[in-house]
């Protein structure tokens, strides 16, 4: 009868033992998942938070960049109702501030479509095309209206051909300043080319091809939203030995860091004047031209 009550006992044991090895461990599962769930919520945010930060020095308008960076904000608000932290308080509350600046549009803002070479023109083009399927997910989940989506694609389609084309027309400034007609030339043929290839809609392309091909013929010096100072370099721009940027291109992990300090607030390198008209002023005052 002992022999019986002990194997009783632990049978009740083993299956008590059971039962709360069974709890400790979906207990862990659980808390992986959520760990998990928080991980993918803040690496979704934070690279949400990069693109914005790439996209919107290349978009006149802000309202793209203010979707995008509305989704990082929701994104941080459920990483916070989750598992609160200082990290995530601070990051919600930039997000929350970048938001409310994208609301306006200050004439002195800096916006260019030059890129410093053609590696950097395919980055920006990347993020232009990640942006265009970040809206259409906001319309498909009705968060954005169809007439905001077709209007943001096409200032999207608009400045990832401007990219590249005022790239290279501004190449061609600089080449013709060295007085290497050839190479100025060549610059401006590429961009002719960019325009005509391109299955952007828009009466701004037809008009643009007509000035690239009266600058190449030589019956334009410039194109007709440039002054004449706008075309003049100054010395030391003239003399660089490149036309193309030569530095190392950046790691995709470099990028983001950079994108991430910018994101809280820490100095970066000063970025270029830009007149009135978004176009980048060099030192000295000189202008530079597209």
């Amino acid at each position: 009868m002992g022999a019986l009550t002990s194997l009783i006992v632990l049978s009740f044991v083993s299956i008590g033992a059971l039962i709360i090895a069974n709890i400790i461990n979906r207990h862990e599962r659980h808390k992986a998942t959520k760990k998990h769930y928080q991980q993918t919520m803040r690496q979704r945010a934070e690279e949400l938070e990069e693109l914005v930060s790439q996209i919107e020095p290349i978009l006149p308008n802000r309202g793209i960049a203010k979707e995008i960076n509305d989704m990082v904000i929701d994104k941080f608000k459920q990483i916070q109702e989750i598992e609160p932290s200082e990290y995530v308080e601070i990051a919600l509350e930039n997000a929350i501030q970048r938001s409310e600046e994208y609301l306006t549009n200050p004439p002195d803002r800096r916006v260019t479509f030059v890129a410093g070479s053609d590696a950097q023109i395919a980055l920006y083009q990347k993020k232009l095309n990640a942006a265009g399927k970040v809206l259409k997910r906001l319309r498909d989940e009705s968060k954005l209206t169809e007439k905001s989506y077709k209007d943001y694609m096409v200032e999207l389609r608009w400045s990832y051909l401007q990219v590249e084309v005022m790239t290279y027309m501004h190449n061609g400034y600089r080449s013709r300043q060295r007085e290497d007609g050839l190479t100025a030339n060549a610059f401006f043929k590429k961009a002719a080319d960019v325009l005509r290839t391109s299955g952007v809609g828009d009466d701004r392309k037809n008009y643009q091809i007509r000035e690239v091909s009266e600058i190449i013929r030589g019956k334009r010096k410039k194109m007709s939203h440039q002054t004449n100072e706008e075309a003049l370099l100054t010395a030391d721009d003239i003399n660089d030995s490149s036309t193309m940027s030569m530095e190392p291109e950046q790691t995709d992990q470099q990028r983001r860091d950079e994108s991430r300090r910018r994101m809280r607030g820490e100095k970066e390198p000063e970025a270029p004047q830009v007149d009135a008209n978004g176009f980048p002023v060099l030192p000295g005052g000189a202008k530079r031209s597209y």
